[in-house]
């Protein structure tokens, strides 16, 4: 097997259960296990050097959705007379 000279080797050590989810991850994807790695990286880092932290990422759109929420909630409440977000 040659090596890659635009590629390093790097030994990782995982969770059991993070590599097990990566796994079912890769299998659905139909890609080997180092390749859904890679591709999990290579979005988060495009991700965060575009918008900035995850975390802080997903919480601007979580209150963005919130916020909407509430917009929209006094809208249907009146026109279905329920709740739209609960599906009971």
């Amino acid at each position: 097997m040659v090596d890659d000279p635009e590629e390093v080797r790097l030994t990782l050590r995982l969770p059991t259960a993070l590599r097990d989810e990566l796994a079912a991850l890769s299998k659905e994807a139909g890609r080997s296990l180092n390749a859904e790695i890679v591709s999990i990286l290579e979005r988060s880092v495009k991700v965060e050097s575009e918008y900035g932290p995850l975390d802080q990422v997903i919480g601007e759109i979580w209150q963005a959705i919130e916020k909407l929420q509430s917009e929209i909630y006094p809208l249907t409440e009146t026109h279905y007379g329920r709740d739209p977000w609960n599906h009971d």
